[in-house]
């Protein structure tokens, strides 16, 4: 894990990534303004970019699994900072790992962010794989529908989800809202590629981390979080890009309002996508500057 911060008074966030297998080291120069005003731990999951390992055993590749890692890296940086809790920031697969977490064991928690929410992942895939397939046609981009067409609409079969997500996923950023200020993979990459906290190695286990993280999809797909996870006893909220095409705003806004939850609060984003911290920066840290809650270091 890398942990950077202005202020050691400051409150404590573990932000946990991604993907699977996406880890957010690449991208902290975007999260500069997080680390004014929390420290900031970015912690890289089992299997990912500079925790990949070859003896990493398959079956221990699974949600149960994570969400125990993530409680042991709370408990872990709870004691190696002092505090009483922390607070959990999830992004995408790293918000259904939070929020299950959170579940198991709410007082580690001081509050619950979730960006890139994610709730019934396989409702959300068809209904974004309906939107963009319906653009491409509408746009007469054969290309996209034949490709689209042979992906086929959610599930896929567990031995092909990695081609046919890669294809999926390049149609869904070609049909995303072309007033979004998308992340984009070029710089990503570079991001990537630039990074000073990773070797050379670690740059080539990235890209091996996010292919074994598709293992993982599956069981993601299985799994509907309202079900899993209907009250959380830690305050929430939920920053979500209204053009979202990985997890879909309309489920997420779902998921909150049904929730039970002492405080809680759904803030969507008109020009963002999966990424409100990264394409609306500014407005996103004006809606966290207005939470309270979040002033609190809770030192032991």
């Amino acid at each position: 894990m890398v942990v950077r911060g202005r202020d050691e008074s400051l409150p404590l966030l573990l932000a946990v990534h991604g993907g699977p297998g996406e880890p957010l080291t690449p991208m902290m120069d975007r999260f500069e303004s997080l680390e004014e005003r929390f420290i900031v731990c970015y912690w890289e999951q089992r299997g990912a970019g500079k925790s990949y390992a070859k003896h990493i055993v398959p079956d221990s590749m699974n949600i149960g699994q994570f969400v125990r890692d993530t409680l042991e890296v709370t408990r872990f940086l709870l004691s190696a900072f002092g505090r009483r809790k922390l607070y959990i920031l999830g992004v995408s697969w790293g918000s259904l790992l939070s929020v299950l977490a959170v579940r198991e064991s709410p007082g580690l928690y001081a509050a619950y962010l979730g960006t890139g929410q994610i709730t019934n992942q396989l409702c959300s895939e068809q209904q974004a794989y309906d939107i963009v397939l319906e653009r491409a046609s509408r746009a007469g981009d054969a290309k996209a529908v034949r490709a689209l067409t042979r992906v086929g609409r959610p599930p896929f079969p567990p031995e092909e989800t990695l081609g046919r997500l890669l294809t999926e996923r390049k149609y869904f950023r070609k049909y995303t809202d072309p007033s979004v200020r998308k992340t984009g993979m070029a710089r990503f990459l570079l991001g990537l590629m630039l990074s000073p906290a990773y070797t050379v190695a670690d740059k080539i286990n990235y890209f091996k981390g996010m292919k074994e993280g598709v293992r993982l999809f599956p069981e993601v797909m299985k799994l509907d979080l309202a079900a899993s996870a209907p009250e959380l006893a830690v305050p929430v909220y939920v920053f979500q890009g209204k053009h979202d095409l990985q997890t879909l705003a309309p489920l997420a806004e779902q998921f909150i309002r049904d929730l039970k939850a002492p405080q809680k609060e759904f803030y969507l984003f008109e020009n963002a996508a999966h990424m409100p911290l990264a394409e609306e920066t500014e407005r996103f840290i004006e809606r966290l500057d207005k939470i309270e809650e979040l002033r609190a270091p809770w030192f032991a």
